[in-house]
């Protein structure tokens, strides 16, 4: 995998899941505090602050580390 390659995943992850984010984020009123907590932590880490998290990491990358 390139380096390339998994910024471009990154980024198609991270523009899917900020918009589904805000969707959830929107609709927590029928929730309790704790659950649109829980809700909210386990929907924004996995799905938007992973993949920038990645996406920053892929710039470190050299192709010399990248095994096939």
């Amino acid at each position: 995998m390139t380096p390339v390659l998994v910024r471009t995943c990154a980024a198609a992850l991270f523009v899917f899941a900020v918009p589904h984010s805000v969707f959830h984020n929107l609709h927590l009123h029928h929730l309790s505090a704790a659950e649109a907590a829980v809700q909210t932590i386990s929907i924004v880490v996995p799905s938007v602050v992973l993949p920038v998290v990645v996406f920053l990491m892929a710039g470190g990358l050299k192709q010399a580390e990248i095994k096939t």
